[in-house]
């Protein structure tokens, strides 16, 4: 007869328990429902149905409790992760707007909450780039203030250096936005210093570094991209952006 791996039981019944309702004493069962939520977010790269789980779960789980911010910055990832990985610019920009709806309601739950800032601001900068710089300048203003946020919340946490150096690098600079490209070069040194073993924090450090026509830097920043290995939860974004870092190289 059949038998299940003894793993894949115990993953099962700790599913069922949780479908179930059952109660558990004290904070438990938050913590067990945010565990089943971080195992799906950490296996996204295996098939995006793992996100759509854990986004009806979330938003089954929000229908009691509106105001949680641990289940509303995680719906914002999500959708973050769905637009990102969307087909057409129609869907891209309608799964972006709503993972930016939940990122709004999470800074207003909790105004000290790294996340919702952070993921308020990616939003924002993945709206805007989706709809084209030119028409999203007004989202400028609220994306860096987002981001800035972070900065003072935990300025050691590298996360928000990354869009933030982009912001600066991508947007219109003076007099019709902010964008800087020695602003972002010195985000994105402090980026790489923060987080050095990210393929994806070296490849817009090299980006940001050829913008400034640096070429011994954009040498430096790109090869380190290419060196590094890839991250395990998300290893496809991850070859992207080392052979786009390759193809730069052979360019300079």
């Amino acid at each position: 007869m059949f038998k299940l791996p003894v793993q894949t039981i115990i993953s099962i019944f700790c599913v069922l328990l949780f479908l179930s309702g059952t109660a558990v004493p004290g904070g438990a069962e938050e913590n067990d429902t945010l565990k089943i939520l971080d195992n799906l977010y950490a296996r996204r790269s295996e098939s995006p149905e793992n996100i759509h789980r854990m986004i009806e779960i979330i938003e089954e789980k929000l229908a009691g409790r509106s105001g949680d911010y641990e289940l509303l910055w995680r719906a914002a990832q999500g959708y973050l992760f769905l637009g990102d990985h969307a087909g057409d610019s129609e869907e891209r920009l309608h799964l972006y707007e709503k993972g930016k709806e939940y990122a709004e309601q999470a800074t207003t739950v909790n105004e000290d909450g790294y996340e919702g800032f952070y993921l308020l601001g990616v939003l924002l900068g993945s709206t805007g780039l989706e709809r084209g710089v030119m028409n999203s300048l007004f989202m400028v203003r609220p994306m860096k203030n987002a981001l800035e946020r972070c900065l003072e919340i935990d300025p050691e946490n590298p996360r928000a250096y990354n869009p933030l150096a982009q912001l600066y690098w991508q947007a219109p600079g003076w007099p019709l936005s902010i964008g800087n490209i020695n602003t972002a070069l010195e985000l994105a040194e402090k980026l790489v210093t923060l987080a050095p073993n990210s393929v994806y924090n070296w490849y817009i450090y090299g980006n940001i570094a050829l913008e400034a026509k640096n070429p011994e830097l954009t040498k430096e920043a790109l090869q380190k991209c290419v060196s590094l290995p890839e991250d395990p939860e998300n290893p496809e974004d991850d070859r992207n952006f080392k052979k786009s870092a390759q193809k730069l190289l052979l360019e300079l």
